[in-house]
């Protein structure tokens, strides 16, 4: 299992480095646009440097803030299964798929308006 990644990747468009033990991400990821970095211990993600991203899987992470404000491209996001106490900074429409399930939430409040296609958000 992985504990780091290499800092040289900052031409990639597509991460996949779920089922590991990230504890972080390099900072120099700028062009992604599909991320899935599910089941491993980041407890902070900053993706406001990428504009493009349209698949995000950051679930069953220990993250207690995400904000995906700036990702409006985003058609398929979720967050299910960390520790995130609002959904503030969430996009405003998902055309594909969003969860948020199993984290400290206690309302949906800043959650997407529209989601076209699953929407987890069970409490």
């Amino acid at each position: 299992m992985l504990t780091e990644l290499p800092n040289n990747l900052n031409n990639l468009k597509e991460l996949y480095c779920y089922r590991n033990q990230l504890i972080e991400l390099p900072n120099n990821l700028n062009n992604l646009i599909k991320l899935k970095c599910y089941k491993n211990q980041l407890t902070s993600l900053d993706v406001s440097k990428n504009v493009a991203l349209t698949y995000l899987f950051c679930e069953i992470n220990q993250l207690t803030t995400l904000d995906v404000s700036k990702n409006v491209a985003l058609t398929n996001f979720g967050c299910y299964s960390n520790q995130l106490t609002s959904l503030d900074g969430c996009p405003k429409s998902v055309a594909g798929y969003f969860s948020c399930n199993s984290n400290q939430l206690t309302s949906l409040e800043g959650c997407p308006q529209w989601v076209g296609g699953h929407f987890g958000g069970y409490f």
